[in-house]
């Protein structure tokens, strides 16, 4: 039996071996992806970064930074305001 989480990685793999389309650009090493998906000429690239907590555990900081990135875009907005 197959679980979610391998059936979601099986999928994400796939997509990421894909040749990128347009300007696209796809980096990837054992434990983390990098994305820059083209949209246009006028929104230019949105970037994406998968990881696994291994990659996480050894680049802590970075991680968090990710996160925080992902969840809430202004870095001069404290983490305590809401």
């Amino acid at each position: 039996m197959v679980s979610v989480h391998q059936e979601i990685h099986r999928e994400t793999l796939g997509l990421m071996s894909r040749q990128p389309s347009g300007g696209s650009l796809i980096r990837s090493d054992p434990h983390i992806a990098q994305v820059a998906r083209y949209i246009d000429d006028f929104f230019g690239f949105d970037q994406w970064f998968l990881f696994d907590t291994r990659w996480a555990a050894a680049n802590e900081h970075l991680a968090r930074s990710l996160l925080r990135y992902a969840a809430h875009w202004d870095p001069f907005d404290s983490l305590g305001s809401a």
